[in-house]
């Protein structure tokens, strides 16, 4: 009987120690039941935290690439811009060195066409002064010539043998009408060589009755001969009148 209630002393006292153990532990228990629940909503917190810092950076990257596309669109705004002015600045340097190499042609056609002017000017005033001497000499020898006839109208013709005048030769008048002061002034066109020269006279003796002789010194010589020209109508006349013994041998060469 004894042994009995020992035991079942004992078996009390386990369960009461079991018991004490078994509160201990559910307080333990509650008390990291707590903990987790505090750990949890801690947790929690920080879980929505991030969530929310990955949601901001969801909308800043974005808002990133929003900025970023737009910044990409206005370079390729900027380029295509550049590209168009890069384009008209080809075309404008292109205009430029056309117009450039044009106003080179332009400079060189003007120079060329000043030096002709300049030319044609020169040429234009030794032709002018050439012509106002050829004009004087022109006056100078019709009047000679005109106050020649007015001093051989008088005069008789010669016989054939002192004239050297062929037999075919037909009739001339005896006494013919005092000729007109003008018949001289055209004379015929001689050949002009190619580079204009000053006209100067022969430096032979004049006498009173001559004229000085004018032409282009080509060799300087006072022997050379003229080539004699074909005597017609008034001038043959004239010739032949001045064929008599009393004019000057001067006078019939100017013919």
């Amino acid at each position: 009987m004894l042994d009995g209630c020992v035991r079942a002393l004992e078996v009390e006292e386990l369960h009461k120690k079991q018991m004490l153990v078994i509160e201990s532990l559910a307080k333990e228990r509650d008390e990291f039941q707590d903990q987790l629940n505090e750990q949890i909503h801690k947790t929690n917190k920080i879980q929505e935290l991030l969530d929310l810092e990955v949601q901001s950076k969801e909308l800043q990257e974005d808002k990133f690439k929003k900025i970023v596309m737009h910044l990409m669109e206005e370079r390729k705004m900027l380029l295509l811009e550049l590209h168009k002015l890069q384009s008209r600045v080809d075309k404008t340097e292109n205009n430029f060195l056309t117009s450039q190499q044009a106003t080179s042609e332009l400079r060189s056609e003007i120079a060329d066409l000043n030096a002709t002017s300049y030319s044609l000017k020169d040429k234009n005033h030794r032709l002018t002064m050439e012509t106002q001497d050829l004009r004087e000499q022109l006056k100078e020898q019709s009047r000679n010539l005109a106050t020649l006839a007015q001093k051989t109208a008088h005069m008789t013709t010669t016989p054939r043998h002192v004239r050297n005048v062929p037999k075919t030769n037909p009739n001339i008048r005896t006494n013919p009408r005092p000729q007109s002061l003008y018949i001289f002034q055209t004379l015929p066109e001689e050949p002009q060589p190619e580079i204009a020269r000053r006209f100067i006279t022969n430096q032979k003796k004049e006498t009173r009755r001559s004229v000085p002789n004018l032409h282009f010194p080509q060799i300087a010589d006072e022997d050379e001969k003229l080539p004699e020209k074909p005597k017609r109508g008034l001038l043959k006349r004239l010739s032949m009148r001045l064929g008599s013994p009393n004019v000057g041998k001067n006078l019939i060469n100017l013919i």
